[in-house]
């Protein structure tokens, strides 16, 4: 049986009962005409031919409090103790059972945005208050922080402190967050700090780091992913303290003296697509840390390309253009594996030190124009010190050819030099 809406108009002697069905179907007008006619149960129930009517009889008959029952046959439901009722359109992203996604707004006035932009509107003045107030009031299965065009000056570190699937997401380069303060003496040394955080994104934001420290760190973190990012001009970029299965992929690194320092054991991260340029001191560096893939990403001008020190053991470094500066990729630890990466304008290309059990090969090295006399005797595509048990094999040599001393069993084969 259909189910239908009734409404019941009264006046002196006529009775109108109109019967609109909840299917897409013309009403249905019953009209009773009697002098003196009153409105009875008894009467409705004559007009309709039916036994039971419920509700009251006070003309117009409101059904907003029985809408839940006329459409559903049972109680409404709500979210977050909010019944589902109203103009509106409600999202549920995700599907398969997920949760409705919470989004937060913040724009700055400094930009022209008002409170009818967003959900936080900030002022340019310690703008990490409403940022961190964003974050706070995201429900505990986390959401997602919208920051719009603008520049935010930042007066303490954005923070998420042991949360999870919290996304930080800015428009790219003109999403702009500036560090004002000197963060060597604050508790989260980051302009964005995720401590214990696990499945959060921070992605496409510009970050200048200002006085010292990092741009970005993350300490005791695991499952997070930091993409399309710009940070720039600081202590270092991105500094990873004891965090495992992270993603550090598409961002570009500019002016640090560590633009990516991994340490404390960090442990399969995925290393991934970056850009690196002009850093002071080493592009990549990971100390204490095993099990890294390190694949894909082009540093320029960096003092040391990529460095992989003493108990950083079973990393790959695969596929990766490193040009200019002092050494290209330095190697330590056990059982790593450089592969296929090209190396140019290096002093020292790969150098191994005290390495023992690793794999250097399909490697291109070439400073200058690759010439015997663009080398001194201390410099070298392919320089093997104090290391014992590494394979040494196909790579490309341009200008010099490997050279190994000390240590003992390591195997040298098919390498090219021209």
């Amino acid at each position: 049986m259909s189910e239908i809406n009734i409404v019941i108009q009264q006046s002196t002697n006529k009775i109108d009962i109109v019967m609109q069905p909840l299917i897409n179907q013309n009403p249905i007008e019953i009209v009773m005409t009697k002098p003196g006619a009153s409105v009875t149960t008894a009467n409705v129930k004559a007009a309709l031919d039916i036994t039971t009517l419920s509700g009251s009889n006070t003309g117009d008959q409101d059904l907003s409090d029985k809408q839940a029952t006329l459409v559903s046959g049972s109680n409404i439901k709500t979210i977050n103790s909010a019944p589902i009722l109203g103009a509106g359109d409600l999202v549920i992203a995700g599907g398969g059972g997920g949760v409705a996604s919470v989004r937060s707004v913040i724009g700055t006035s400094t930009a022209g945005w008002t409170t009818a932009d967003c959900d936080y509107l900030c002022d340019g003045t310690a703008d990490d208050v409403e940022i961190n107030a964003a974050i706070t009031a995201l429900p505990a299965n986390g959401g997602e922080v919208l920051i719009l065009d603008g520049t935010y000056n930042m007066a303490d570190s954005i923070k998420i402190t042991s949360r999870s699937n919290v996304s930080i997401c800015g428009n790219g380069n003109t999403t702009i967050l500036k560090r004002m303060y000197d963060s060597t003496t604050a508790a989260n040394p980051g302009v964005i700090s995720l401590i214990t955080a696990t499945y959060c994104s921070i992605k496409d934001l510009q970050i200048y780091g200002g006085v010292a420290d990092a741009n970005i760190h993350m300490r005791s973190s695991s499952n997070n992913t930091i993409t399309g990012n710009t940070f720039a001009s600081s202590t270092v970029g991105i500094d990873i303290f004891s965090c495992n299965n992270n993603i550090i992929s598409g961002n570009v690194v500019t002016d640090m003296v560590r633009a990516l320092y991994i340490k404390h054991s960090s442990d399969y991260n995925v290393i991934s697509s970056n850009i690196f340029n002009n850093s002071s001191y080493s592009g990549i560096e990971l100390s204490d840390s095993s099990n890294n893939a390190i694949s894909g990403n082009i540093l320029k001008n960096c003092t040391r390309g990529i460095r992989l020190l003493g108990y950083s053991d079973d990393n790959t470094v695969s596929g990766n253009a490193v040009n200019g500066g002092y050494r290209g990729i330095v190697l330590a630890g056990s059982g790593s594996a450089i592969l296929g990466n090209t190396l140019k304008n290096f002093p020292i290309g790969i150098i191994l030190s005290y390495a023992t059990n690793s794999v250097v090969t399909g490697n291109n090295c070439m400073k200058g124009t690759g010439a015997t006399t663009d080398y001194t005797a201390s410099q070298y595509t392919i320089h093997v010190v104090g290391s014992s048990n590494n394979l040494i094999s196909s790579n490309q040599c341009m200008g010099k050819a490997v050279v190994i001393e000390g240590g003992a069993s390591n195997t040298e084969i098919n390498n090219k030099f021209a």
